[in-house]
């Protein structure tokens, strides 16, 4: 199955095309030794002055995916070949055309127009294709290279198990159409998910900054001791100013409590996404584990895909009261 970076969570995509769509020393951009590179850099600073870093040699799973990218590369590179010799043979037998019909048996004017306008048709389509970057990946990732990149990327507990999900997929060759469209629907509803739970994070670390501010037990004291100064109180001005204060206050402690159950809601929509998240991961490991092209096997792999299902609709289910939750907030 074909996953490419348009298909994934977006942050996810970032971070893998910093590392997967770079120049052939850097790719990884882990400090690698790749063949044909120096075993070393050198990099040069006001404070430490000229330092010589050792590079490290790559593991045989980063070594396959260095021969992918280079194959990668080795296609673009013919393709961009090619294109550039067959502009260059238009462009040149265009101009020929006119040279010919222009000067030595001269053309109507409106044809030598149209020949000056399909020239400059050509040459920038052709111009166009060839500023296309060098190894796009916006289709499809190799499993080989994804492989590689993931272990590198710096991720939360759900995003790495939404990382084993895309290898997985990666991986998986569905037999029927249908199958394939359940996949991609299911890695949509979780890259939402992934993305939902991001905003709930972003939201807990603000109610928790003005959690931090007010404490309850305080509060609770507080009110103590403003409901003391009103019964001490003779004035009956001072008395109503008291009522008030403790009315101001007794909000205030409502809010916290309200806060505090927010902070419980933010975190158990958390948890269940990242639960959701987790069931897709084993639902497709054991779909996975199923062999291929075994008839007698085939009725597993339909029960795989209805857990699979199943875990879409658990996934929309979330996704629907996260979105309410957000409104809430």
């Amino acid at each position: 199955m074909q996953i490419g970076l348009k298909d994934i969570d977006k942050e996810i995509a970032t971070q893998l095309a910093a590392r997967l769509e770079v120049a052939p020393g850097s790719y990884l951009l882990d400090n690698i030794a790749w063949k044909g590179t120096l075993p070393f850099h050198f990099t040069w600073s006001a404070v430490s002055g000229p330092r010589w870093i050792q590079k490290r040699p790559p593991t045989p799973v980063e070594a396959k995916a260095y021969t992918s990218y280079l194959k990668r590369r080795r296609r673009q590179r013919n393709r961009k070949l090619y294109l550039t010799a067959g502009i260059g043979f238009l462009a040149l037998l265009l101009l020929t055309t006119y040279i010919v019909y222009g000067f030595v048996f001269p053309a109507p004017v409106f044809l030598q127009m149209l020949w000056f306008l399909i020239l400059f048709c050509v040459l920038g389509c052709g111009i166009g294709a060839l500023r296309q970057r060098l190894v796009p990946l916006d289709n499809t990732i190799p499993p080989e290279e994804l492989a590689a990149a993931l272990p590198l990327l710096h991720l939360s507990e759900a995003e790495r198990a939404y990382g084993d999900i895309l290898l997985l997929l990666a991986q998986t060759s569905p037999s029927e159409p249908e199958q394939e469209r359940e996949l991609r629907s299911t890695l949509n509803h979780l890259s939402r998910l992934l993305e939902s739970k991001r905003q709930l994070e972003t939201i807990r670390q603000n109610l928790l900054k003005l959690h931090q501010e007010e404490n309850l037990q305080r509060l609770s004291e507080e009110y103590a001791e403003l409901a003391l100064q009103r019964d001490a109180a003779t004035d009956p001005a001072a008395r109503a100013t008291f009522e008030h204060s403790m009315q101001l206050c007794l909000e205030r402690i409502e809010g916290l409590r309200a806060l505090q159950r927010n902070l419980e809601r933010l975190s158990a929509q958390q948890k269940a996404i990242e639960q959701t998240i987790l069931a897709a991961r084993n639902a497709l490991v054991r779909l996975q584990s199923v062999p291929r092209y075994e008839p007698q096997l085939q009725s597993a792999s339909n029960e795989l895909y209805d857990t699979i299902a199943q875990v879409r609709q658990r996934a929309q289910a979330t996704e629907q009261a996260v979105i309410e939750l957000l409104h809430m907030n």
